[in-house]
């Protein structure tokens, strides 16, 4: 170490005499760090320096330190400051008590709590390490970052002050004024507002109401928007849904949601759960007094499924607004043993229940008797109407046909074939069967013995 100056040098041989006490604009010098103080006490035999009040030192042009207190050992080129230390490069400042400084490594680190400063964040934290000549930093243990959009607590987050790059290392809350993020393991840039999370990850809504999760997640801040990968699950709580798939999207500015590759959705708002499945699905909300309009619509492969009706199609769309599920494309639906199908159908819900279903074009109703025998309504458009989950009755308008088989009720043997063709034909059901026929119009037909 080199003695630049001092107002006054003291030297007691009695008292300890390896060390010089310097008094006074003390500015000392040791291969590229230049230490100025108050006063200080120089070891030249151990090559160390101890420095007491207003203390500084500056390693090059690009790290100045600040403190009340300095020890520094010129063989390990290690340095201890404490009280009221500040540490500062050309991206961010370090505040701490107590930070122990590494020139070997151009590594500080405090211990006993501290918090680094940038143009964007505030970083708190119980132990925290910082680079200055990489910018990099790690804290572990209560550690809180402040933004003046959000906050983020994980008990260890890497940070480097140049890219305001954070890199998530445990569980972490992030929230916000547009929403709130739980992650075990991601990235997010302060500068963008943009995170790519993983491990399960969970972005909430800014009500809180939506809940996105994935195996891994893309997520625009500012644009509120959510990209899941890997078994995602969008949860409405207000409008008591969820949507999956292996990929979807959420986007809260426009609450609009995507899920496609396996895609399902259950809608738990009633009593009886509507499951809904395609290749592609979409969920629209209109935000509306008193209450929200949702829009469901599904492309490829469709299924439906409540306890009181099954469907297939090519797509559908369903509109609360109206409470009518369309299904297009050789849509069929099952309810018990009957089967109807035509080119699309509705399904009107009232009260939770399914009131009544519209078939229309090529409507073809039918039910199985046995491996030979099935009744059959066809028509231009069918309505069927629903209650206590079954086929109550069936109307047919437009060239309108019944195919009936008729049974002895003693011997239970079938006997008569009725083939009858009307301008339109309403048929009444018991049970699952045909109770009475109404032919309404000019009717034609025959019966044909079995």
């Amino acid at each position: 170490m080199v003695l630049e100056h001092a107002d006054e040098l003291r030297y007691e041989r009695i008292y300890n005499p390896d060390v010089q006490r310097l008094i006074g604009n003390v500015v000392i010098k040791h291969e590229g760090a230049v230490m100025r103080c108050d006063s200080a006490h120089l070891n030249q035999k151990e090559n160390t320096f101890e420095a007491f009040g207003q203390v500084s030192m500056q390693q090059g042009d690009t790290v100045s330190m600040y403190a009340r207190y300095l020890h520094y050992d010129g063989n390990l080129k290690f340095a201890r400051l404490r009280h009221s230390v500040r540490l500062e490069n050309r991206s961010a400042t370090l505040f701490t008590d107590s930070l122990d400084y590494d020139r070997v490594e151009n590594l500080g680190y405090y211990f006993d709590g501290g918090s680094i400063v940038d143009s964007l964040n505030t970083l708190t934290s119980n132990y925290g390490e910082y680079s200055p000549t990489t910018s990099d930093a790690v804290f572990r243990n209560n550690v809180h970052l402040e933004n003046e959009d959000y906050t983020m607590d994980t008990e260890e987050l890497h940070y480097n002050t140049d890219t305001k790059i954070s890199y998530i290392m445990g569980p972490t809350e992030m929230k916000s004024d547009s929403g709130y993020i739980v992650s075990i393991r991601g990235v997010y840039d302060s500068n963008t507002d943009v995170g790519i999370l993983l491990d399960r990850s969970v972005v909430y809504s800014s009500n809180g109401a939506k809940q996105l999760t994935g195996d891994s997640i893309f997520y625009d801040r500012k644009n509120s928007f959510g990209e899941a990968f890997g078994d995602m699950i969008l949860t409405d709580t207000i409008n008591r849904s969820s949507l999956y798939g292996d990929y979807g999207y959420f986007d809260e500015k426009k609450d609009y949601a995507f899920a496609t590759q396996r895609a399902y959705l259950i809608d738990y708002s009633k009593p009886d759960t509507l499951w809904t499945a395609a290749d592609t699905l979409e969920l629209i909300t209109q935000r509306r007094i008193p209450e929200d309009r949702r829009i469901v619509r599904g492309y490829r492969h469709v299924r439906v499924f409540r306890s009181d009706v099954q469907a297939i199609a090519d797509s559908l769309q369903y509109d609360s607004r109206d409470s009518i599920l369309h299904l297009y494309d050789n849509p069929i639906m099952w309810n018990e043993d009957a089967q109807l199908s035509g080119d699309t159908i509705c399904f009107q819900f009232r009260n939770d229940s399914l009131e009544y279903v519209d078939v229309l074009d090529k409507a073809l109703a039918v039910r199985q008797i046995d491996t030979l025998m099935y009744d059959q309504l066809a028509g231009r458009r069918m309505r069927a109407y629903i209650q206590d989950s079954l086929v109550r009755q069936l109307q047919v308008h437009g060239n309108a046909e019944v195919i009936q088989y008729e049974q002895h009720k003693r011997s239970k043997r079938w006997y008569l074939m009725n083939r009858i063709e009307a301008p339109s034909i309403i048929a009444d059901f018991e049970k699952g069967q045909i109770q009475k026929v109404l032919l309404q119009g000019v009717a034609t037909g025959k019966g044909y013995p079995i």
